[in-house]
């Protein structure tokens, strides 16, 4: 049996520090390992099984900077997890319910002016098709 888990989606972006610190503390809470999920988007015109060099180096800096935020936080017990993917909706979803997630957490950063807030293809998919509950992190900064 799995044990569930609280599931974070990092990207390196500017919402990376505090949706890690929303996520640690939700762990923390619940008791439940935290994994930090980064997913490495693969082109239609290359097999998804193909890994560019810089892409995984890339993905090795985002985690160890996830991992630097968790470890300053409060230390619960986490994972990293990077997927090679078509979709990063769709890679948080099958992750969310392969490890039996408790709660997503994860950021949207698309701002289209004073009134229109545009959550972008991966949060609006996952806030669509989560298993579990979700929690959206935008800054308004």
């Amino acid at each position: 049996m799995i044990e569930p888990c609280v599931l974070v989606a990092v990207d390196g972006g500017r919402n990376d520090v505090q949706i890690l610190e929303l996520a640690a503390d939700a762990a923390l809470k619940s008791e439940r390992e935290l994994i930090v999920l980064h997913v490495i988007v693969v082109a239609w015109d290359r097999a998804l099984e193909d890994s560019d060099e810089e892409l995984v180096l890339q993905n090795k800096r985002i985690l160890d900077r996830a991992g630097d935020v968790i470890d300053d936080y409060s230390r619960p017990r986490y994972r990293g997890l990077c997927l090679q993917s078509r979709s990063v909706g769709g890679a948080i979803i099958e992750t969310a319910r392969d490890l039996d997630a408790e709660l997503v957490v994860m950021g949207c950063r698309r701002f289209l002016g004073d009134q229109i807030l545009d959550l972008g293809p991966a949060a609006s998919f996952v806030l669509s098709n989560s298993p579990c509950p979700v929690l959206l992190w935008r800054n308004p900064s």
